[in-house]
């Protein structure tokens, strides 16, 4: 088994595991009556490893048969999120053109836009050009009342419920995503396991990475090893040429080619410490490529999984410790105590985690609590929302969560912060 599937079992295999455990406590908790919880608490905790079962689901499908069924499957979730969104406040008939470009045309564009990996235009397309042409559009349609609010509220369902969510998908398409640069001193295959018709190429010297290191041939090699020894050099090695001077093209060789009196040219040798002259050069780490499809498979699953995990905690803490409500008035269930325990056990099962993807444990620790943070912020807004339409679910689609919206808040919320980051932390890899 190589690398990249042992990763992807460590990856996936505690998330099955966990999901499996708690389906079976949750069953045995439904099933006896004498346990002390409240019953309605419970089921509730039932239905949403229902829910997270389905999650993890699609997700592994849409892995297994290709990038771009996960650009589809979003895309459609996208669809049916902002359909919710919309329909939470009344729309007028000038509205109705504007949200046939918002569904029909917009939509669409930005998934495909992600699909090909665009993103200098699919990072610009629904808030430059997007929120231009709603505004315009609306007011084009004659109707004045309460413009800015029905403006403002295509917009924003526009960029949760389309372009933050499509960050995610990015992930699984974005080549540009870098594999960190080797250590210093480490040896990359390239650099120092060449073939012999690598190594011939080069007048007999090991091949070198991606032009890291320049070629030289070996009379270079040997008078940058005498400059640096007082002792003479002792290697059988022929001296150098004058390509000029005609004496190579008398005797039928290459002009470039060194005259070796029939034998193959040898590496030269540093006198001093008896080690090839390749050896002298700085060992530094080399930048590496870009990641596999593989690994930004595994970028997506790890995101959505510590996403699902803080919501997880928030919901476990909030339940034990919770007494400090943030804001009554917004979502009573979500307290501080929640947050900091959603914050930490996010974190702390992140950076275990984070061994099945590119980043350092620091920077997977970094990365688990921002968006932990981050998705809690998103619910409190969604919530925010709701409240204000004075509506308890989004809609009835998913069994146990109300909405599309009420599954996915989080995740729109901290898609592209993790995306971003990602991007800080590996570095834009520019030669795709």
């Amino acid at each position: 088994m190589n690398l990249p599937e042992t990763e992807t079992i460590f990856l996936v295999a505690p998330v099955i595991v966990a999901l499996a455990a708690a389906t079976g406590g949750a069953q045995l908790l439904k099933r006896r009556h004498d346990t002390g919880f409240n019953p309605a608490v419970i089921a509730q905790f039932h239905l949403r490893v229902r829910a997270w079962w389905l999650i993890v689901s699609v997700l592994v499908l849409a892995f297994i048969v290709g990038p771009i069924t996960a650009v589809v499957l979003f895309g459609g979730i996208s669809f049916w999120a902002l359909r919710e969104f919309i329909t939470l406040t009344p729309t007028r008939r000038g509205d109705h053109r504007a949200l046939f470009w918002v569904f029909f045309i917009f939509t669409p564009l930005q998934y495909l836009l992600v699909g090909f990996d665009l993103h200098d235009y699919y990072s610009i397309l629904i808030p430059v050009c997007g929120f231009l042409w709603v505004t315009s559009r609306v007011a084009f349609a004659g109707d004045f009342k309460r413009f800015l609010e029905r403006t403002a509220k295509i917009q924003v369902g526009l960029m949760i419920s389309v372009y933050c969510l499509s960050y995610a998908p990015a992930l699984l398409t974005h080549k540009a995503f870098k594999n960190p640069p080797l250590p210093a001193g480490a040896i990359s295959p390239a650099a120092g396991g060449g073939s012999a018709a690598a190594s011939a190429t080069n007048g007999g010297a090991p091949a070198s990475s991606a032009g890291v290191f320049p070629t030289s041939t070996p009379n270079d090699d040997v008078e940058l090893v005498a400059q640096a020894s007082s002792q003479p050099v002792t290697d059988d090695v022929a001296p150098r040429e004058d390509p000029l001077a005609g004496t190579a093209q008398e005797n039928g060789a290459s002009p470039t080619a060194p005259a070796t009196s029939g034998a193959a040219p040898t590496t030269p040798r540093n006198p001093a410490v008896g080690a090839p002259a390749q050896a002298i050069q700085p060992a530094i780490g080399q930048p590496g490529g870009p990641l596999s499809l593989p690994q930004r498979a595994r970028l997506l699953f790890y995101f959505v999984v510590v996403i699902q995990i803080g919501d997880i905690m928030q919901y476990v803490w909030g339940k034990l410790l919770g007494k400090t409500v943030i804001a009554p008035d917004i979502n009573p269930e979500r307290t501080w105590e929640g947050f900091a325990g959603a914050v930490l056990s996010g974190t702390v099962l992140g950076t275990l985690l984070g061994l099945a993807t590119p980043f350092a444990a620091w920077e997977a620790a970094l990365l688990s609590a921002v968006i932990c943070a981050i998705g809690f912020a998103g619910g409190m807004t969604m919530s925010a929302i709701k409240r204000d339409r004075g509506v308890r679910d989004y809609g009835t689609l998913v069994v146990g969560h109300g909405g599309v919206l009420d599954r996915i808040d989080s995740i729109c919320f901290a898609a592209p912060v993790f995306f971003y980051l990602t991007r800080i932390l590996l570095g834009p890899y520019e030669g795709v």
